[in-house]
């Protein structure tokens, strides 16, 4: 009897690892950035299109992440960190950070701020579309 409870841990816990890598793979895959002719799209689980004209500023944030205060809905896996947070030094975010690499893209909506991070390079080159496009104003 104490071999096929064993065997069960083992298979259940199998299980519960490949779903939870799966889940993972999903997020980090399904994840990215595209800019359009009249907005930003952000890809993946908690993402959502900004238009150009809703951005009210867009900047490179040389700084660490700041504190996070509070998770309210988000994803937390170590290096990806996306949702809805309230850090210290921004106040309520919207992170979209699939690399922990400074400097961060700060986008000001008047609803919200987002915080990016896909990377040094391809924040510089995000920043640099979205200053090319109609936005910000």
């Amino acid at each position: 009897m104490r071999d096929r409870n064993a065997k069960g841990n083992i298979v259940a816990t199998i299980i519960i690892l490949a779903v939870t890598l799966a889940i993972l793979l999903f997020i980090v895959y399904s994840s990215g950035i595209e800019t359009s002719a009249d907005a930003i799209v952000l890809k993946g689980p908690y993402g959502r299109t900004i238009p150009y004209s809703l951005i009210k500023s867009a900047e490179l944030y040389e700084s660490e992440l700041p504190a996070m205060m509070v998770r309210v809905n988000g994803i937390g896996l170590g290096f990806i960190e996306m949702g809805r947070y309230r850090l210290k030094d921004i106040g309520a975010a919207r992170l979209y950070i699939l690399k922990r690499q400074k400097p961060y893209l700060l986008l000001r909506t008047e609803d919200e701020n987002i915080l990016v991070g896909l990377g040094a390079q391809k924040n510089r080159e995000l920043l640099e579309n979205i200053q090319n496009e109609e936005g910000p104003h």
